[in-house]
């Protein structure tokens, strides 16, 4: 971000933006698709919960 390996594109050169599509991952979860980041949302809750008594923690 402060040193790029590279300068910066030319407004109305030959290259004018650069876009990757990357594909949209979910997990099966029983019967349900589910996107990656609802799974580790829910997971965290879950084990926030399960730790709480470990670490003495009152919510």
């Amino acid at each position: 971000m402060f040193y790029p390996g590279g300068d910066p594109l030319v407004k109305g050169g030959a290259v004018e933006e650069i876009h990757v599509d990357y594909k949209r991952n979910s997990i099966g979860v029983y019967k349900w698709k589910l996107d990656w980041l609802v799974v580790i949302f829910g997971l965290s809750i879950v084990f926030a919960f399960g730790m709480k008594g470990l670490f003495k923690a009152e919510i």
